[in-house]
C-alpha cells in the first residue's frame, strides 16, 4: 500500500484512516486524474511499483538477497521502551526466515529476484532481460 500512498503523495501517516483502504485510494485517484481505477487495479500497480523498484536495483548491482539486510541497531540493541517489544532483538535467522516468506509472497526466488513469470503476470515481460543476465558489478564496495 506505501507504494501507492508514495505515487499519489498522500502522506504515509494517512495508512489506516481511510475507510476502505485500497478502494478509497482508487476514488482519490480517480478523482485527481479522471481515469477510473478498481480496487484490483490499484493493487496491481502497487505490485508494478515494488517490482520495478526491485529490477533498478538489480540493474545498478543492489537488488538481491545480499542487499537486503537489517540496520545494525535492529539486530543488536534490545528494545528499551515497556510493553511486549521490550529487550526484543531480531537475529540474523529470524530476519532470513522473514525474508523467505516475503520473497514468496512476492513472486520472487530465494534470491529475492523476480521471477519471470511474475513479471509476465505484471505486463512487465520486456523487463525479464534483466533477471535472466548477470548482475551489474557492484558500485564502490558491497
Amino acid at each position: 500500500m506505501y507504494n501507492i500512498i508514495d505515487s499519489l503523495i498522500v502522506c504515509k501517516f494517512s495508512r489506516g484512516t481511510y475507510y476502505d483502504g485500497w478502494k478509497d485510494l482508487g476514488n482519490y485517484y480517480t478523482l485527481a486524474t479522471g481515469i477510473p481505477m478498481t480496487v484490483e487495479e490499484m493493487t496491481m500497480a502497487g505490485d508494478r511499483i515494488e517490482n520495478l523498484a526491485r529490477l533498478f536495483n538489480i540493474r545498478e548491482g543492489k537488488g538481491t538477497r545480499k542487499n537486503d539486510t537489517l540496520p545494525w541497531k535492529i539486530e543488536n540493541v534490545p528494545v528499551p521502551d515497556e510493553g511486549p517489544a521490550k529487550g526484543v532483538v531480531v537475529s540474523e535467522e529470524e530476519f532470513q526466515l522473514g525474508l523467505d516468506d516475503y520473497y514468496a509472497a512476492r513472486g520472487w526466488t530465494e534470491n529475492g529476484v523476480p521471477t519471470v513469470e511474475k513479471l509476465n503476470s505484471l505486463g512487465l515481460g520486456k523487463y525479464a532481460s534483466l533477471v535472466k543476465q548477470p548482475l551489474a558489478p557492484v558500485q564502490g564496495g558491497a
